[in-house]
């Protein structure tokens, strides 16, 4: 290969590349680096062949201006380390003094005829790292969109199982989370046991004083049992004012004495509905699971009728399902 055609070969390069010799001396450089060296001011005096190009950055290195973190620095160090052998190739990242650039210089070391030579290519990374930035931001902006939908999503199915009067699990959920426990106590012999309670003349109540102050009561209700039934308790807004409470590895019995607390609670409050005045009492079944239930359902209907019995017996008070002949459950 002739020096014509390394030379031709140099110039269809599309960035700025230099050789040097062993001394660090330039031997060649394409159009392009001599064209980068001529608007660079800090290489302008190396543009041409035989001149040193590591003692620039020998002087830029130990310059007054030339911090611990200054470019000229790295690439002095990596410059003496290719030309003593120490390495065979470097890769820099730096910012242009003269105008907001970014550029990258790649050296490598390369023997030809017994002797060393340098090989140094700049390249112009401004705008892929401008874009770099972009797709980061942009990646922090979706990012961001995703935090917002995954919350705005955790919301709404927060809203799907939860009723917005009372914040208490709605009908859809007790049945969703109850088909769930009723399936394990079958498999595993373990008790359950289901709670009806309903707010005594609620209907009433709700037209004498509105909707505002029933909702109210509703919520005040819900806040009371919350704080009786366990975490592994399901306790939902059944229908209207009538509320359900799923208590697994419970029976019938410690179920009564729960619902009695939650019914005693309510009883002595005087402010359910604020500052109006108002007696509210509780009405409540319970009904265990039995063995030969084949489906959530039937436990359902039982707690129903022993509900319905308590209505019967004269409200505000707890009833458990004692046979099938309890009447039927209040429509």
């Amino acid at each position: 290969m002739d020096h014509t055609f390394a030379y031709s070969l140099l110039n269809a390069l599309p960035e700025p590349v230099v050789v040097l010799d062993a001394r660090g001396a330039i031997v060649t450089a394409n159009a392009m680096w001599e064209r980068f060296a001529r608007d660079n001011d800090a290489l302008r005096a190396a543009a041409d062949r035989g001149a040193d190009y590591v003692s620039i950055f020998e002087a830029a290195a130990v310059s007054p201006d030339a911090d611990d973190e200054h470019p000229a620095r790295a690439t002095r160090t990596a410059l003496q380390d290719l030309l003593a052998g120490k390495r065979e190739a470097f890769l820099l990242h730096y910012a242009s003094s003269d105008e907001p650039r970014c550029l990258a210089l790649h050296g490598s070391r390369y023997v030809h005829d017994g002797n060393s030579y340098l090989v140094l290519v700049h390249q112009d990374i401004t705008a892929r790292r401008r874009l770099e930035a972009k797709l980061r931001d942009a990646g922090a902006a979706l990012e961001a969109l995703n935090r917002e939908l995954q919350r705005a999503l955790t919301r709404e199915q927060r809203k799907a199982r939860t009723d917005e009067v009372t914040g208490v699990s709605n009908r859809r959920h007790f049945f969703e989370l109850g088909e769930e426990l009723f399936l394990i106590a079958r498999r595993y012999g373990t008790p359950l046991a289901v709670i009806m309670f309903d707010v005594d003349g609620f209907q009433r109540i709700n037209d004498a004083l509105g909707q505002r102050i029933g909702d109210t009561i509703l919520r005040r209700v819900a806040e009371l049992a919350r704080e009786r039934v366990r975490e592994a308790d399901i306790l939902a807004r059944y229908q209207g004012a009538e509320f359900a409470v799923m208590l697994p590895n419970t029976g019938a019995m410690e179920a009564l004495s729960v619902v009695e607390d939650v019914r005693s609670r309510v009883a002595a409050q005087r402010d359910l509905a604020g500052r109006v005045p108002v007696a509210v009492t509780l009405s409540a079944g319970v009904a265990e699971a039995r063995a030969h239930d084949d489906s959530l359902d039937r436990l359902m209907r039982r707690a129903a009728r022993a509900l319905y019995a308590a209505k019967q017996a004269g409200r505000n008070c707890s009833k458990v399902f004692a046979s099938e002949g309890a009447g039927p459950p209040p429509s």
